[in-house]
C-alpha cells in the first residue's frame, strides 16, 4: 500500500511540473510604450498580450534605462537583442541606445531622451488671421493647445467596422494601431472616434492605444483597447467594410446641422494646417458640419470646419468625398458606383477591381 501511495504522489508531482512548464513562456521579442509629460517618462508594456512587465525605469544623463522582467517562471530568450525591441509612444526604435539581457530573466533598454531642438514639423497656412464661426475663434496655423482632462476611457474597437471609439475631452488625441503587438500605424484626431479597417490585414490579434494629448507637457497615458483576434476571414469582413472610413458621422439628425444654408463662396481660401484642409470664406468665416459648393464642387465640413473626406451618410443615402470634395459618376476606390448625384447605388453591386 506505501508503495501504491508514493507512486501516486510522484504521478500528482509530476502533473503539476509538467503544467507549470507548459504555462511558462519564453520571449524573443519586447514592445514598449513610453509616454512623456513634461520632464516625466512613464514606461508600459504591452500587457494584453504578454507576461513580461517593466521592473524598473529611471532617467539620469539623457538617458532612461528600463529593466523589463520576463515574468515568474517565464524567461527571455538567449537570441533576444536590439532588432526585436519595439518602442512605440513619444519614442521610437531609433531611440534606442544599448540594449542588453542580463539574465535569462531580465533585459535592459537604454533610450536617448537628450532633447531634440529641431521643429517638430511644418504648418502649411497662408497666414495667421483670426476667423470666426457662431461666436467662436479659430487661427489660420495656430498649433498652440489649451487645458483640457488628459483621462481618456472606454476604448472600444469595433470588431464589425474595424473603428475605434473612447471617452475623453482633449484638444486631440493620439492613437497606435497594434497588430501582433507590433505597431502598424500612429495617427492624431479631435475627435472621440477613428477607423482603422484598411490596416486588418490577415489573421492576427489588434488592438489599439489611445491617450490624450494637450501638448508635450500635458499629455495623458495611453490606455489600450479590447483585443480582438480575428482570422484571415475575419479580418477580410473588417477590411472591406463600406462604413469603415474615418470621415463617417454616426448621425444624421438634421438637428446636428447648422441653421444657416448650405453657401457657394469662390472667393475665400483653402488652407491647410497640421489637422487638414479647411477654406477660409470671403467674410472670414467658415463651413461646419455643412455643405458648401466651392467652384463648380461640393464639400462637406465637420464640426471642427476641416474637409470630410470618404464615405458621408446623409439623409438616408451615402456620398463618396474625394481629395476634390463630393465624386460623381464614377467608381469608388474601394469598388462602390456613386451617380450623377453623388449618391451610392448599391443596385450595381460592388466592382472589385475598383
Amino acid at each position: 500500500m506505501k508503495k501504491t501511495g508514493f507512486g501516486s504522489i510522484a504521478f500528482l508531482l509530476g502533473i503539476m511540473i509538467f503544467s507549470i512548464t507548459a504555462w511558462a513562456q519564453t520571449y524573443s521579442s519586447v514592445s514598449l510604450t513610453v509616454t512623456k509629460n513634461g520632464s516625466k517618462y512613464t514606461v508600459s508594456n504591452y500587457s494584453a498580450l504578454s507576461g513580461y512587465k517593466v521592473s524598473s525605469s529611471s532617467k539620469s544623463n539623457d538617458i532612461l534605462t528600463i529593466k523589463v522582467s520576463a515574468g515568474s517562471g517565464n524567461s527571455w530568450s538567449s537570441k533576444m537583442k536590439q532588432s526585436n525591441v519595439s518602442i512605440f509612444g513619444d519614442l521610437t526604435n531609433g531611440d534606442i541606445k544599448e540594449f542588453n539581457r542580463d539574465s535569462s530573466s531580465q533585459i535592459v533598454i537604454k533610450l536617448d531622451v537628450s532633447e531634440d531642438t529641431s521643429s517638430s514639423g511644418t504648418i502649411e497656412t497662408s497666414d495667421k488671421s483670426t476667423v470666426t464661426v457662431s461666436g467662436s475663434t479659430k487661427t489660420s496655423g495656430s498649433s498652440g493647445k489649451s487645458s483640457q482632462s488628459t483621462v481618456v476611457d472606454d476604448v472600444e474597437l469595433n470588431s464589425e467596422t474595424g473603428r475605434v471609439y473612447w471617452d475623453g475631452n482633449a484638444d486631440e488625441f493620439d492613437l497606435i494601431f497594434y497588430k501582433d503587438g507590433k505597431s502598424v500605424a500612429t495617427y492624431s484626431t479631435k475627435k472621440n472616434y477613428y477607423d482603422f479597417h484598411e490596416y486588418f490585414t490577415g489573421a492576427g490579434i489588434y488592438s489599439v492605444a489611445v491617450r490624450a494629448d494637450n501638448g508635450s507637457d500635458k499629455r495623458g497615458s495611453y490606455v489600450l483597447s479590447n483585443v480582438l483576434t480575428l482570422t484571415a476571414e475575419e479580418a477580410a469582413v473588417i477590411k472591406s467594410n463600406i462604413l469603415g472610413k474615418e470621415t463617417v458621422t454616426e448621425t444624421t439628425d438634421s438637428s446636428s446641422l447648422t441653421t444657416s444654408s448650405p453657401t457657394s463662396d469662390g472667393n475665400g481660401q483653402w488652407i491647410k494646417d497640421d489637422i487638414g484642409w479647411w477654406y477660409l470664406n470671403s467674410d472670414n468665416s467658415y463651413t461646419v458640419n455643412n455643405w458648401q459648393k466651392i467652384g463648380d464642387k461640393w464639400y462637406y465640413f465637420d464640426a471642427a470646419g476641416y474637409m470630410y473626406k470618404g464615405w458621408l451618410p446623409w439623409q438616408g443615402a451615402y456620398y463618396f468625398m474625394g481629395e476634390h470634395g463630393m465624386e460623381t459618376s464614377i467608381w469608388t476606390p474601394d469598388g462602390y458606383y456613386v451617380g450623377s448625384d453623388g449618391k451610392w447605388l448599391p443596385a450595381l453591386g460592388r466592382n472589385i477591381a475598383g
